[in-house]
């Protein structure tokens, strides 16, 4: 809980570097410099653990054999859980964000 609560506040930080750097001009180096190493922490540190997560819960579930049917799909078991697809959730946008953030 933790960690988590580490990661969020570094990503409402970063978010509020962003919208407060506005004054100072879009191409300040500083603003620059500081938003990267914010982008950089949660995407290698948080996304990162979330998609070795997913990928160690998911071979391991595949591996015993517990799967759950949901409709005419089989899913890794943890995905039963709340908390199995709210991360997962959670990682796809990290993803996504990954790859539409300048």
């Amino acid at each position: 809980r933790a960690w988590f609560l580490f990661t969020l506040l570094m990503f409402v930080t970063s978010q509020s570097i962003i919208n407060g750097a506005t004054s100072l001009g879009p191409n300040n180096d500083h603003t620059r410099t500081v938003t990267f190493a914010f982008r950089c922490f949660i995407y290698l540190c948080s996304m990162g653990q979330w998609i070795l997560h997913h990928v160690k819960h998911t071979v391991h579930d595949v591996r015993n054999g517990a799967l759950v049917r949901v409709g005419r799909i089989s899913i890794p078991e943890y995905l039963a859980q709340w908390q199995g697809w709210t991360s997962l959730i959670l990682t796809v946008f990290l993803i996504i964000m990954f790859f539409t953030e300048p």
